[in-house]
């Protein structure tokens, strides 16, 4: 029990510096407040992940188009009914994201928990929420990663989702350096 609770709050510890790093980002001024808003949304428990997955997407204070024909605002968002270059704060940017991942991202875990034979730490959670938000519960529900990993084969299932000729590292059918960055990340996260 010490050695866990040592644990979270090395993590703790570590996403604290990370939020102080995103709240100093000088190219998104108005990121830095995203971090402090998370706590008026998330439960202590799920502001980890939220910083995670802001962090991973950064913040668009105007929609627009990535790259992937879909608009985009906000933390990563999509379909929010918003038009090329429409604004959103950063509270209710957050406010969108808490949303979402109460009615898509959280319920899905959960179910993938019930099939998965070991115990996930919370930084594999917040990946699998981290990769469901990016590439969507139907294409991690349904892929060769999930396979391996309802079969405990985690090597396996960390080459089908993090690595450069596996992984979920292409958009719009070509190879990102951003999402292979991403992928990297999540797995440096999955392993700690």
């Amino acid at each position: 029990m010490v050695n866990l609770s040592t644990k979270l709050l090395d993590i703790a510890k570590e996403l604290t510096k990370i939020a102080k790093d995103l709240q100093s980002n000088e190219q998104e001024p108005t990121s830095k407040n995203i971090v402090s808003i998370l706590d008026d949304f998330f439960s202590p428990k799920e502001v980890n992940a939220a910083t995670f997955i802001v962090e991973q997407e950064g913040f668009l204070l105007e929609a627009q188009d990535i790259g992937d024909g879909k608009i985009t605002s906000g933390i990563g968002l999509t379909d929010t009914g918003r038009n090329l270059g429409d604004k959103v704060s950063p509270r209710e940017a957050v406010k969108e994201l808490k949303e979402r991942i109460d009615k898509i991202e959280r319920p899905a875990l959960e179910k993938l928990k019930e099939v998965i034979p070991f115990k996930l730490t919370e930084n594999q959670e917040t990946v699998l929420l981290s990769l469901m938000f990016n590439i969507g519960v139907h294409a991690l529900r349904t892929s060769d990663a999930m396979k391996y990993l309802k079969d405990n084969k985690i090597e396996d299932f960390k080459r089908e989702a993090f690595s450069k000729e596996e992984g979920w590292v292409k958009s719009a059918g070509k190879f990102s350096q951003g999402l292979y960055n991403r992928r990297q990340r999540e797995l440096k996260l999955w392993d700690k």
